[in-house]
């Protein structure tokens, strides 16, 4: 296998027509990265991971693979293998054929072809099936055989463009396990696009969240889902509760904020802002589903009243709907227990959250 390939890019810009596919893009991915773009169709993910691949070309800009400028460089000597989302199978050829294609177009001896084709087939459970049609394949095997020719060349850089999206669910999360023991057992620098935030949150070293050709939020998964930098990235990556509250007063850690939802409504701001915002300012604040709980008791702070509007049982959680307000609902989260009571629909409760399980956002 030859080794893995960092990669940079400097000011990458594409356009097309009136559209700004990508603005000025800037990544620094580590050598065995397991890197994701994620975001919305139309957002420049698959056109970013396109020009990495050499098929679109930049308008302006760098794109380093260790310390080489590889703009020029066409995109069968970039040692790239990317996977796409229809998977690309010539009908016509068996597994063995499909596989040792790319090995053929790059020269390899006869001798050679058949071990590193039957070792591709061994890596993704495949043995046995290389005289196969395609057509005689399911949609994970034809995935894997996918994955199989692109591995058997031995790139330096595995690009993936949403390769599971026309599996169904249960065989996704397969694939999605098999993709992962690969990857880290080959320890090769892996790029994959996808719009499915959980499918992001789970295989991901680190996220490129991305809108309107943007890069708009950068981090590990926990900093993309636990502190989203703005509105937007809150409300995909995750189920949002987003409130806006003027601030009041201000302590060491905490801000006081006015609101006719919350009562006595307290928030931290110290992780998200190296000094407090002035009183009278406006913030906005997003609390997940998950992190607030039902109460027992009058709450000193952030107290909140409703009404369960809906309800929704998922097997190891409930999820219930809120009303707070004539305008306003709050998603709630709880786990199944034995221990927690179920809340039907009507039922007046009171509801509070921890003034640090917030995040302040940078709208």
């Amino acid at each position: 296998m030859n080794q893995s390939i960092e990669v940079r890019t400097e000011n990458l810009r594409k356009q097309f027509g009136d559209v700004q596919a990508v603005k000025d893009a800037n990544l620094h991915i580590a050598k065995g990265e397991f890197y994701t773009f994620l975001g919305p169709s139309g957002c420049g993910k698959t056109t970013l991971l396109r020009m990495l691949a050499g098929f679109t070309s930049a308008d302006s800009g760098s794109i380093y693979f260790d310390d080489q400028i590889v703009n020029d460089i066409p995109p069968w000597k970039r040692n790239v293998g990317m996977v796409f989302q229809n998977y690309a199978l010539w009908p016509h050829m068996n597994v063995f054929e499909n596989i040792a294609f790319g090995l053929r177009e790059r020269g390899i001896a006869k001798s050679e072809i058949q071990g590193r084709v039957e070792r591709s087939l061994k890596m993704v459970n495949l043995e046995g099936h290389d005289k196969r049609r395609p057509s005689q394949l399911s949609g994970g095997q034809q995935q894997r055989v996918a994955l199989a020719r692109t591995l058997v060349t031995e790139p330096g850089l595995l690009l993936l463009d949403e390769p599971l999206s026309n599996l169904d669910a249960k065989l996704r999360v397969q694939m999605r396990e098999e993709l992962l023991r690969l990857q880290r057992e080959l320890g090769i620098t892996t790029i994959y696009v996808t719009h499915d935030q959980e499918e992001a949150l789970i295989t991901s070293t680190r996220i490129a969240v991305m809108s309107e050709g943007e890069i708009i939020q950068e981090g590990t998964p926990r900093e993309i889902y636990e502190l989203p930098y703005t509105k937007s990235v809150a409300d995909f990556v995750g189920t949002s509760n987003l409130f806006s509250a003027k601030i009041i007063d201000v302590s060491q850690d905490l801000l006081v904020l006015s609101s006719d939802e919350i009562k006595n409504l307290q928030v931290g701001w110290q992780n998200f802002f190296s000094q407090a915002p002035p009183i009278g300012s406006l913030v906005e604040f997003n609390i997940r589903p998950e992190l607030i709980r039902f109460s027992k008791e009058d709450e000193i702070i952030n107290r909140i009243l409703g009404t369960v509007e809906s309800t929704a049982y998922l097997g190891s959680q409930i999820q219930y709907v809120v009303a707070i307000s004539k305008s306003k609902v709050l998603k709630v989260n709880t786990l199944n227990l034995k221990t927690n009571r179920f809340y039907e629909l009507g039922e007046r409760v009171e509801l509070t959250f921890s003034p640090h399980d917030i995040a302040l956002l940078h709208n």
